[in-house]
């Protein structure tokens, strides 16, 4: 899949809320097609979530998009954007099988070295103590712990059944209901589809393509020898393992690819031959002759001497796992939560620091966004990151730019964050001279050099003449109400032709005109035209007649009002600022309009500057929100026993949280995505985060909220009482 990279920017002041609109647009056009626009760039807390190649025309990788996803997760792991997606979809299979056990992930030991040392340290105490270990070895003089190389590819879970291969599925973000991928993994190299025992068994462990294969087939195609069938050169060797093995609609590609398989675990094997992790490595690699990570007896020192050695490697790393050596002392440990999804307490990956370049800034682009905030991205030539090439970076927003002296002939500091996102995180030698623009690049109008204490912005106020801010509020506005495949190329060619201009506009469509006044297709201009409608998978049916009888007699769009307040696009008004006002003016949208300033200012959660915010807005837009409404239904929320209830869910859950936040809705509840006085509901998970702290020192404090798991949230469910 190619996305196109646009932009939405959130700064440092922005409510959580507003982080939502992130990842829903980015899934919005991962189910966009073969080709979109993604309208993603993130900052908040001077922190860039995302990569820096910003340029129109860029492209953002299903691996990125994991990335993005995995460090929004970590500012805010309850986020409720993330309940609607989970990782990247590259041509995902329909079919699943059954994870038993589940498959996890694995606590880590990350940040700065004495971080690590400290969560490794307490790691090893935590594990002794309960073991009841004295000193590193047993009175056999075997150490109690081991070290294996953490691959960094794709994991799997590959089940045998009387020696014969059953069925393979890779790891998803719940562990228990993975993604079909038997047909493929025969054509993986070191899986056979025979045992050398007739055992019945699973073997986990990761795919990937070794770095010479990987370099080679990337020269073959620059070279027009495309003999692994790629559509485009991949960012590296783990997004090209997870294209490769999803290869469904032709198997055999995935031979073509040369990728490998490497274990790490064997589970559901009958009276094992080992005893330990030691034995069981030796065992995999010599008896069922399956590579197997290579395991040693845990040394600290090895840790700095292996990633010292990472460039000598054949294939990549991203760290070190140390393990209990012994398999029963492991068991007998458990998962974190006492859950089956749990993190096993007897393992820990050690991470290694990320690597840093050091390049010299050539020029300075600046862009400007949806919200009319310019952001500065820094170019400069080629540098090497985690095997790819980096040419330019986001210097975040203009008083950094300021602070940091980056200008022309600085020298940055740019690692690359889980291997994939370029970020500047420092300038080795600030430039002699610092300069920004006084015109937005877009509109040519004056901007506006906006000071506060976490970052100094330049902003474009022109909203409604700036083409850059007039065609982003449109893919904001088709983005947060669930509108998918209509990419920034389609709407620049609807704007462009003036076709478009408003959101109403968008509502007044009909093929004919969009072929008449564009450059666009009948069949492109017919799909637009059924997406507006949110008809469901339009492009399955093939004949366009019947499409175009289908878009005329479906009835208006009906949307959520909460969800078409927040997609409107107000400055400092996202979902959580839409439910709020749909709750204190009892879901009426005239009454919304019509507030006044002082009214809304004395509503809990809102203030005196996100209501003049909101006032500003309607009273500006009356006109065309007069128009939208006329052509479009708004559907109330959802009542039942859960009305007026507000729930926060914190940690890994089974069944997932979007699930349980779906029954929640469905009864009437609200989900919040931080803990509150006004939450009622706390459910929590395996492996919580700070929200359950939280909601613990405000129970205490003699606040209300019950804190409950999912067994009890069910029962809750369950009771007509509520």
């Amino acid at each position: 899949m190619r996305i196109i990279l646009g932009e939405i920017i959130l700064d440092a002041q922005t409510r959580v809320e507003q982080l939502e609109e992130v990842i829903t647009a980015l899934d919005t056009y991962f189910d966009a097609g073969d080709e979109c626009i993604c309208p993603i760039n993130i900052l908040i807390n001077n922190a860039s979530l995302t990569r820096s190649f910003i340029t129109k025309g860029d492209e953002v990788s299903n691996g990125e998009y994991d990335v993005l996803r995995a460090e929004l997760k970590k500012l805010n792991p309850d986020l409720d954007a993330l309940k609607h997606v989970t990782a990247s979809k590259m041509a995902l299979n329909s079919k699943q099988i059954t994870h038993s056990p589940p498959m996890t992930s694995i606590s880590k030991a990350g940040g700065i070295l004495q971080e690590k040392n400290n969560i490794l340290t307490k790691w090893i105490v935590d594990c002794s103590t309960e073991l009841g270990y004295k000193g590193s070895k047993d009175t056999n003089g075997t150490p109690y712990y081991v070290q294996s190389l953490k691959h960094d590819g794709v994991a799997v879970s590959i089940e045998y059944e009387d020696g014969k291969l059953k069925q393979a599925g890779l790891r998803p973000n719940d562990g228990v209901h993975g993604e079909d991928v038997t047909e493929n993994i025969q054509y993986v190299e070191g899986v056979p589809t025979v045992l050398s025992l007739p055992l019945t068994l699973t073997i986990r462990g990761e795919l990937e393509c070794k770095i010479p294969t990987f370099e080679k087939i990337v020269a073959d195609y620059e070279n027009g020898k495309n003999t692994a069938q790629l559509n485009g050169v991949p960012a590296n060797p783990r997004n090209y393992t997870a294209g490769s093995i999803r290869q469904f609609d032709d198997p055999k590609i995935t031979k073509a690819r040369q990728i490998s398989f490497t274990g790490y675990c064997i589970e559901n094997l009958e009276n094992p031959p080992y005893s330990t992790e030691m034995e069981r490595a030796k065992w995999c690699n010599k008896t069922l002759t399956i590579p197997f990570v290579q395991t040693r007896f845990f040394n600290y020192a090895d840790l700095a001497a292996i990633e010292g050695n990472i460039s000598l490697l054949k294939f990549e790393i991203d760290g070190v796992v140390i393990s209990v050596n012994n398999l029963e002392d492991q068991e007998q440990l458990g998962r974190h939560g006492d859950r089956p999804t749990g993190n096993p307490k007897g393992k820990i990956a050690w991470k290694f620091a990320e690597q840093e370049a050091y390049p010299i800034i050539n020029s300075i682009l600046w862009q400007t966004g949806r919200t009319g905030r310019v952001t500065p991205v820094a170019q400069f030539d080629p540098v090497k990151l985690a095997g790819t090439n980096v040419r330019q970076c986001t210097l975040h927003n203009v008083g950094l730019v300021i602070a940091n002296k980056f200008g022309v002939g600085a020298k940055i500091v740019v690692i690359k964050s889980g291997k994939i996102i370029p970020k500047v995180i420092g300038v080795k030698k600030p430039a002699d001279k610092v300069e920004y623009p006084d015109k937005c690049p877009s509109c040519g109008g004056s901007l506006e050099l906006v000071k506060n204490s976490n970052a100094s912005e330049l902003l474009c106020h022109d909203k409604q003449g700036c083409p850059a801010q007039n065609t982003g509020r449109l893919i904001h506005y088709l983005a947060r109400i669930g509108v998918k495949g209509i990419g920034d190329s389609k709407i620049n060619e609807l704007v462009s032709n003036g076709v478009v201009k408003n959101i109403s506009d968008f509502y007044k469509l009909n093929y004919k005109m969009i072929v008449n006044e564009t450059g666009l297709s009948e069949r492109q201009s017919v799909l637009i035209c059924s997406q507006i409608k949110m008809i469901k998978n339009p492009e399955k049916i093939k004949e366009n007649t019947k499409l175009i009888n289908l878009i005329n007699t479906t009835p208006k769009v009906s949307i959520p009002i909460e969800k078409f307040i927040s997609a409107l696009g107000m400055d400092n008004a996202g979902r959580g600022i839409a439910r709020i006002l749909v709750s204190s003016f009892d879901a009426d949208i005239n009454k919304i309009r019509e507030a006044k300033e002082e009214e809304l200012a004395k509503i809990d959660g809102i203030g005196l500057t996100i209501a003049k915010s909101v006032c500003e807005f309607f009273r500006i837009n009356a006109s065309e929100i007069g128009t939208i409404l006329s052509l479009i239904d708004l559907s109330l929320p959802l009542t039942g026993k859960f009305s007026g209830k507000s729930f926060c869910f914190t940690g890994s859950i089974l069944e997932g949280k979007r699930y349980w936040q779906s029954e929640v809705e469905k009864l009437g509840g609200k989900v919040s995505s931080s803990v509150s006085k006004r939450v009622n509901y706390v459910v929590v998970g395996t492996d919580p985060g700070s929200k359950k702290v939280k909601a613990e020192q405000l129970v205490a404090d003699g606040e209300p909220i019950v804190i409950l798991d999912a067994d009890e949230l069910k029962e809750l469910i369950g009771d007509e009482d509520g």
